[in-house]
């Protein structure tokens, strides 16, 4: 049987194609629509500090993390880069926020200061729960792996 990257064949196309897509789904999330808020609120740029070049590194690095975590779902490496993934999502959506507050200068020598912290949570929250999921089916899987040997099990 042909196996690729220890998949059999099959099984590594339709994790491919699903790779695939959730690589292009990550890509529009994470690097088209805030270059598309960016571009329509200039004053967010300059609110933020954050630049094309920021938003670029990041999607690509979360895309192939993705990626990465679909093509090589319940192994150790798949649930390592689903772990990263997660934590850097976290990440990227804190700096891309400001941290929850967002000062914008409206007119001269007026600024409008904007705290949604708590709506930052609820933005983190997804990506949180996929990493403390992806830590409990890790743990689950090796608790429930069987004996390879016998010598494992010592009566005293």
């Amino acid at each position: 049987m042909v196996e690729i990257i220890g998949l059999p064949l099959k099984t590594f196309l339709v994790r491919l194609g699903g790779a695939i897509v959730t690589a292009a789904l990550s890509l529009f999330i994470f690097l088209y629509v805030p270059q598309l808020l960016y571009s329509h609120f200039p004053a967010l740029s300059s609110a933020t500090g954050i630049t094309f070049g920021y938003f670029i590194y990041y999607a690509v690095f979360i895309t192939a993390l993705s990626a990465v975590s679909m093509i090589y779902r319940d192994h150790f490496l798949g649930d390592v880069a689903a772990i990263a993934n997660g934590l850097t999502q976290i990440y990227y959506i804190y700096i891309i926020t400001n941290g929850g507050i967002l000062s914008v200068a409206v007119s001269a020598g007026t600024t409008l200061s904007i705290d949604f912290t708590t709506l930052l949570y609820l933005l983190i929250t997804p990506s949180a729960i996929g990493v403390i999921s992806t830590l409990i089916r890790m743990i689950s899987r090796s608790a429930t792996r069987p004996f390879l040997e016998k010598d494992e099990i010592r009566l005293r």
